[in-house]
C-alpha cells in the first residue's frame, strides 16, 4: 500500500498539468454523467451515479482543506452560504 502511495505522489508531481486536467475531466465527466441519467422512483443507477460524482469532488476539495487549513476551510463555508 505504501508503494501505491509513493506511485501516486511521483505520478503528481512529475506531472501536475496533467494531473489537474485529469481531476477536473474527472469532475466534469461525472456532473455530465449525473445529470444524463434520467431519473426514476427508488434507488437505482441516478443515484449510483450521484453518490460517484459526491465521491469524486470529496476527493478534490478535501485535500485542499487539509492543505489549506482553517483560512480555506472558511472561505469554502463562506462560499457555500453565498
Amino acid at each position: 500500500m505504501q508503494m501505491l502511495g509513493l506511485v501516486y505522489n511521483y505520478l503528481t508531481l512529475t506531472y501536475c498539468f496533467q494531473s489537474l486536467a485529469g481531476t477536473i475531466a474527472a469532475m466534469i465527466g461525472s456532473g455530465i454523467i449525473v445529470q444524463r441519467i434520467p431519473y426514476k422512483e427508488g434507488f437505482g443507477a441516478k443515484q449510483l451515479a450521484w453518490m460517484a460524482h459526491t465521491a469524486i469532488l470529496g476527493a478534490v476539495v478535501a485535500p485542499v482543506c487539509f492543505i489549506g487549513g482553517p483560512l480555506v476551510v472558511r472561505a469554502a463555508w463562506w462560499v457555500l452560504t453565498v
